[in-house]
């Protein structure tokens, strides 16, 4: 009685990832709308790039500096002897803004949580459940129902919750000029929408439970479309 009473609190536990699910939303919303917003100045910082306009930690050695830049363009052959520092250092200007910011957004990628994190995060939220079950294994009549529960915990670790966070960083990459009030508004529509999907995940999870053979095949359906979805974005 008591692992059939286990079995039921799980097949409710998909509604319960939608409570926690609506502060993850919001909160994650936020910090991707902030650090793609901080990403998008460092590029725009770089795009403006004048090395004039750097600060220099010793005034002093700025003219050192300049120097030692105009050796290394002229190193290059890029430039006639009778080229001045101010066209090399405006030379030198144009490489940082043409070939730095292509640099730092193939290193910074284009999400800030790869997949390959967020699964990690899903399988350390999901353990404590998993664990659990493993006691139910011992009983024979409990295999099915158990294992069933356990597939769909795997769905939701390699590509429903992968999948939410993907949508919300995606969502919150768009729109980065909005400000004030408009850029809130805008953090809180993608909340939502993180929200209705993971109630809607989590509702054909509790269904797919109670009644895996017609539920089971919308869950799978629902993770093939989400996984070539993130595979497209991933890949584009």
């Amino acid at each position: 009685q008591v692992c059939q009473v286990f079995l039921m609190l799980e097949s409710s536990h998909s509604i319960f990832r939608a409570a926690p699910g609506a502060t993850v939303c919001i909160g994650a919303s936020i910090a991707f709308r902030v650090l793609f917003q901080n990403k998008q100045k460092m590029i725009a910082t770089i795009d403006n790039f004048s090395v004039q306009k750097c600060v220099c930690a010793q005034e002093s050695d700025r003219a050192q500096v300049y120097t030692n830049i105009e050796a290394l363009m002229r190193s290059m052959g890029s430039f006639e002897p009778s080229a001045s520092q101010e066209e090399v250092l405006a030379a030198f200007d144009q490489q940082v803004q043409r070939r730095l910011p292509l640099v730092l957004k193939k290193q910074m990628g284009k999400v800030i949580l790869p997949y390959e994190k967020v699964v990690v995060l899903s399988i350390f939220n999901q353990l404590p459940w998993i664990v659990d079950k493993m006691v139910l294994l011992k009983d024979e009549s409990l295999w099915k129902d158990t294992l069933i529960s356990s597939y769909f915990d795997l769905v939701w670790i390699v590509v429903f919750s992968p999948g939410l966070i993907l949508g919300l960083q995606w969502f919150n990459a768009k729109f980065l000029h909005l400000s004030g009030i408009w850029n809130i508004l805008w953090c809180l529509l993608t909340s939502c929408l993180g929200n209705i999907l993971t109630i809607v995940l989590a509702s054909f999870t509790l269904r797919a439970n109670d009644d895996p053979l017609r539920w089971g095949i919308a869950v799978n359906l629902l993770a093939i479309v989400m996984f070539l979805i993130g595979w497209c974005v991933r890949h584009t």
